[in-house]
């Protein structure tokens, strides 16, 4: 048993899929409706269709029959407690297959079936229905349009929801009565399928008083040459043609050949039927060339949606609109699909049988019709199943279905409105709609025909033949066409050929009566030109305008307008608003001097010692865009010295290695030198050119069009030259991008797949990725800052993928917090934090992983790694979490990161979480040397750290940014003891640093002792030593030196903890007395 149907828009694909296959079972017993409480019962319909085939239709007619079945079905209104199910079957639009489709059905299953519908093609129709009467199977079809299915006495059970084509034929009989056509010739298809209607055509034009000079069948392109030929010979203009697009196909392509145009009137077919391809088809036969002979082609053929607005009988709830808007978007969604390969009008006429089968159904069920009745199939039954048929009368989505109540021939046909349709510019648009049951003809749209329209609403219709051509065209075939450009027609006749227009004589336009002469300069050399030519260069024309003689005027001066003009607006387009791009800024010999890629082409000479300069895009904010710019002074052609506005020296560190010069106007063109000699300023030969240029216009009499010629090509060149010359400039790479491609390789290498981690403390760099970026970069780098560092090579690394540098190189979760600042060297950086690794995980140090805010942040979204508040940032973040063992701030003897507000609020994370955890490290003070707080810095550089601390207050700590240093202010204010603690507990920190390096040194100075085995000469050594150490070097690198010499040399000496003590009180003696140990001093 299956569910009821309907209430899933998914089934109706399963539907088309269950049809293609067929059913493997197919089951009568009653199961639950979706409502509920009433016994749901399956009404089987067997419906055959041209799923494939030689016509498209049927996927339209299969999608649309599932759809109005799936709303009857859902509603439960016709047929409460019942079903419809479509059983679907492809008869590949074969009429044998149809048959055996249906006899095998009522063989292998005689009692599962009500009803036989679809059969769109009408061959099938024909089949199934002539044998339908016998084994008593009602029949609707639901696309069958041929006209001789109308004889009842052949098919007397016979109905069908599309109008037929025989109502072409009233359609045609008015069309010509309004246009006062009374010639017309009949050309038609096979007899077995367009026979009867072109008989029925025939009695009926009589009965028009319509004369049928010529009837004639097409079915090979031999045919259409055959009757082609005839009509031409009777000069007949419109035709009426009975046939399928194959036929028409092969006629258009004659008349294209023939060069003729005929109004053709047929019934309805496929989109632009005239284009698809076919066998013979001649070579002059294009899409182009079809669609002219096709235009104001008519067609008439019922189906498709109805034009007015109704709602639909068997769906009360929607609308045709409703139906047609879901068609439109199924068609939208599915086409050229194999759901929907193609669509066509039809669909509409299937959601009709769809409904017409079960209003007779719900007729039948309301007089006591049982289920098992209708599958008896008995005479009585199937006899008030056609007079159900019959009896119909609807509001459908294709429009009201309603049958003559004659029974006469036509009984199965509905009385629908037949849709008129005219070829306007290469498309079939609706012109009219005739109407069946009143006999009239109603236009919504106005008809065009050959060389004429309908103006004002009116039908304005050619004659039926053709007449003598007016002046400007000539005959051919069976019509009038212009004479092509270059000829003409004086008077009206029936000339098939145009006169040619003599040499100096043109015809620019088709239906010329008369030639005109060229005007001054240009000539027409040949006869039948349709425009005049301009003479050659160097040229000018004769006076009857009919060829040219050589001007030797335009040999020098056309040529050497275009070359000054060249030279130039390519001086000119090459130097306003010229780049030039940066390789380095730096001091040299206390001087900033900026090296450029290849020459800069400034001059200065002949006005000052400097001229001015702008710079963009090179990462420092002392350099871009600056409102005053700068000034330069000349050294070489690719080094200049940096000035400041004023001309004067600039002594702070400006460093950068990327980023663009410019002059601004109007520098660009006098301060710059000459493309051909650097020792001439570049406006001097732009001065002499220009005035050049209206000289040689006028000695050489170019006029204004060779003049305008000149000038616009050298113009053009110059703008060809300026463009290539820069895009080549632009597009070289520098070194500085060269190294960042191979950094971006070797990044890529050992990282293949970079993807951003979460903020904080996952976007750790290790020590060994730190070292290896400054190998990477160590000749660029040299002794500059974080500054630099950043703009010129972590932001051009990152700028591809948009992530943090920690990201591209594979993040790590992170061990130490760094806080630093930017001012700092990057060198005496990385050493700080190699020095710290190594403190604190000597053996693998190479694996400690820090966060650094330049290398863990993304550079590229700063504003989200500051956060909403100071506790949601990234900084924050990294600090408090629970990897974080300490935090590591890099210092120098200027102690810069204690004048930054950012490492003020880094050292009141670091004070909070050294209280909230015993585990963490605290602050650790990294220098070159080592960390101040496991004494292993050069003793020097603390004395300095802790002099400099002495006279620091984090109160006057600067902030790039105004707004930062008010929140960390307002932090640290709020905290117990405010500044006063924070500047206490770093303090302390120095402080603690320092005796530590004391407790160091004396450990130090204790292992020498019991490591001393010499005499007092080897006590002069360690002294030495000592102070060596005091001067730069630790005192665990002259232990290490010590004890290398101790095994090189076994000494005798002082040994045991007595003579330890001594010699260390003779230490100490010595240091009070000469000075030499900074230790006495702590």
């Amino acid at each position: 048993s299956f569910p009821c149907l309907g209430h899933n828009s998914s089934m109706l694909h399963t539907m088309f899929l269950l049809g293609i296959l067929g059913s493997l079972v197919i089951a009568t017993a009653g199961v639950e409706c979706r409502s509920g409480g009433v016994t749901c019962h399956r009404i089987n319909v067997l419906v055959n269709l041209p799923i494939t085939g030689s016509w498209s239709g049927g996927p339209s007619l299969n999608a649309s029959g599932h759809r109005m079945t799936d709303l009857i079905n859902s509603q439960q209104l016709l047929l409460p407690g019942y079903e419809l199910v479509l059983h679907v079957k492809n008869d590949d639009c074969n009429h044998d297959e149809s048959s055996k489709i249906l006899l095998n059905a009522i063989t292998d299953a005689p009692s599962t079936f009500v009803a036989l519908a679809g059969t769109g093609c009408s061959a099938t129709s024909k089949s199934t229905a002539s044998f339908a009467p016998i084994i008593r199977m009602p029949h609707i079809s639901w696309a069958s349009v041929a006209a001789d299915l109308s004889d009842r006495t052949l098919y007397p059970t016979f109905f069908r929801t599309r109008v037929p084509d025989g109502n072409s034929n009233t359609v045609w009989l008015l069309l010509a009565r309004m246009c006062s056509w009374k010639r017309l010739v009949v050309i038609k298809g096979s007899d077995d399928r367009f026979g009867y209607q072109t008989t029925e055509f025939l009695e009926a034009a009589a009965d028009y008083d319509m004369e049928v000079v010529l009837s004639s069948s097409i079915l090979t392109q031999s045919d259409a040459q055959r009757v082609l030929t005839n009509v031409m010979d009777i000069r007949a203009r419109v035709l009426v043609m009975l046939a399928y697009e194959d036929s028409i196909s092969y006629f258009l392509c004659e008349t294209v050949v023939a060069n003729a145009q005929f109004v053709i009137l047929t019934k309805t077919h496929a989109t632009q039927f005239w284009r698809q391809s076919f066998d013979g088809r001649d070579g002059l036969c294009t899409d182009s060339a079809m669609d002219r002979v096709a235009e104001h082609m008519v067609m008439v053929g019922g189906g498709d949606f109805r034009l007015d607005e109704a709602n639909l009988t068997c769906v009360p709830d929607m609308s045709s609109a409703a139906y047609q808007q879901w068609w439109e978007s199924f068609v939208e969604e599915h086409v050229s699909t194999p759901l929907l390969p193609q669509q066509h009008n039809a669909a509409a006429n299937a959601a009709d049988g769809v409904c017409m089968l079960a209003l007779a159904l719900a007729f039948l069920f309301k007089n006591n019709v049982t289920l098992q009745d209708m599958l008896g199939r008995t005479e009585e039954v199937f006899s008030h199943f056609n007079d159900a048929f019959a009896a119909t009368d609807f509001e459908g989505v294709s429009g009201r279905i309603v049958f003559p109540a004659d029974g006469g021939n036509g009984a199965g046909d509905p009385l629908g409105a037949s849709r008129i349709y005219q070829v306007q510019n290469g498309s079939s648009v609706s012109v009219g709609t005739y109407n069946a049951r009143e006999r009239n003809i109603s236009f919504d749209r106005n008809f065009t025909w050959p060389h004429s329209a309908s103006p004002g609403g009116t039908l304005v219709c050619p004659f039926d033949t053709f007449d003598p051509c007016l002046p400007g065209h000539r005959s051919s075939g069976m019509q009038c066409i212009p004479c092509e450009p270059g000829s003409f027609a004086v008077a009206a006749s029936g000339s098939a050929v145009c006169s040619l227009c003599q040499p100096g004589l043109i015809a620019s336009k088709a239906g010329a009566s008369a030639c005109d002469e060229c005007p001054h300069g240009r000539h027409a050399g040949f006869s039948g030109m349709s425009s005049c030519e301009s003479c050659p260069v160097a040229h000018t024309a004769n006076h009857n305008r009919s060829e040219c003689h050589m001007d030797v005027k335009y040999l020098w001066c056309a040529p050497g307008c275009m070359t000054f003009t060249f030279l130039l607006c390519w001086s000119l387009f090459h130097r306003t608003g010229r780049t030039t791009r940066v390789l380095d800024v730096s001091k040299v010999d206390g001087k900033l001097i900026v090296t450029t890629c290849g020459s800069h082409n400034i001059y200065h000479r002949w006005r000052c010692s400097s001229t001015k300069v702008c710079f963009s895009d090179t990462s420092h904010p002392g350099l871009d865009n600056q409102p005053l710019g700068f000034r330069v002074r000349v050294i070489s052609s690719d080094r200049l010295e940096l000035l400041t506005a004023e001309g004067e020296a600039i002594s702070e560190d400006l460093d950068t290695s990327q980023g663009i010069m410019f002059q601004p106007a109007p520098y660009d063109l006098l301060d710059t030198t000459s493309l051909f000699d650097a020792r001439i300023p570049a406006f001097l030969p732009a001065l002499f050119k220009l005035s050049s240029i209206p000289v040689l216009i006028s000695v050489g009499n170019l006029g204004t069009c060779m003049a305008l010629i000149a000038v616009l090509t050298g113009l053009l060149m110059a703008g060809l030259a300026s463009f290539v010359s820069r895009r080549i400039y632009t597009r070289s790479s520098t070194p500085k991008q060269l190294r960042i491609r191979r950094i971006r390789a070797q990044l890529r290498e050992s990282n293949p797949s970079p993807k951003a981690c979460e903020r904080g403390p996952h976007r750790g760099i290790t020590a060994r990725q730190l070292y290896g970026f400054l190998e990477m970069c160590s000749d660029y780098i040299k002794n500059r800052d974080m500054h630099y560092v950043c703009g010129n090579f972590i932001i051009p690394i990152t700028q591809a993928e948009r992530l943090s540098y920690a990201d591209l190189a594979g993040a790590r979760p992170l061990n130490y917090f760094v806080s630093h600042s930017w001012g700092n060297g990057f060198r005496d950086f990385v050493s700080s934090i190699c020095k710290h690794a190594e403190a604190v995980k000597p053996e693998r140090w190479q694996e400690v992983s820090y966060w650094i805010c330049t290398f863990s942040n993304n550079q590229w979204d700063v504003s989200a790694e500051l956060g909403v508040n100071l506790f949601a940032s990234s900084f924050y973040l990294a600090l408090k979490s629970d990897s974080c063992r300490g935090t590591a701030m890099v210092v120098d003897s200027r102690a810069l990161p204690l004048t930054r507000v950012w490492c003020l609020f880094e050292i009141v994370a670091t004070i909070r979480k050294t209280k909230a955890d015993p585990s963490f490290d605290g602050l650790m003070l990294c220098t070159p040397s080592g960390v101040l707080n496991q004494g292993t810095a050069d003793m020097n550089t603390a004395i300095k750290i802790a002099n400099r601390c002495r006279r620091i207050d984090m109160r006057d700590a600067e902030a790039s940014h105004e707004e930062d240093r008010q929140k960390i202010h307002a932090l640290v204010e709020a905290m117990d003891g405010g500044f006063a603690a924070v500047n206490r507990f770093l303090r302390m920190a120095i402080r603690d640093s320092l005796f530590e390096m004391h407790t160091a040194f004396e450990r130090d100075f204790d292992k020498i002792c019991y490591s001393l085995k010499s005499s007092s000469s080897q006590l002069c050594n360690v002294l030495m030593g000592l102070a060596k150490s005091s001067a730069g070097l630790t005192l665990t690198d002259t232990l290490e030196q010590l004890q290398e010499d101790q095994q090189d040399n076994e000494l005798p000496g002082c040994s045991g903890t007595d003579g330890a003590v001594s010699f260390e009180k003779e230490i100490l003696q010595r240091s009070e007395t000469e000075g030499t140990l900074s230790v006495v001093a702590l």
